[in-house]
């Protein structure tokens, strides 16, 4: 379900924990992660998920 799954990024990008985190200046100059891929999967119809 995609709006289940933004709102959960919604919440991970508004967590104070994540925001003090990825301000901390040990951070800045080196990225957190240096790549994403995001694959959205759905069944095939002969899928018996």
């Amino acid at each position: 379900d995609l709006t289940e799954r933004d709102a959960k990024w919604d919440a991970f990008r508004n967590n104070p924990d994540w925001k003090k985190l990825s301000s901390d200046p040990r951070y800045a100059f080196e990225p957190i992660v240096s790549n994403i891929t995001n694959l959205i999967l759905t069944p095939a119809s002969c899928s018996q998920i």
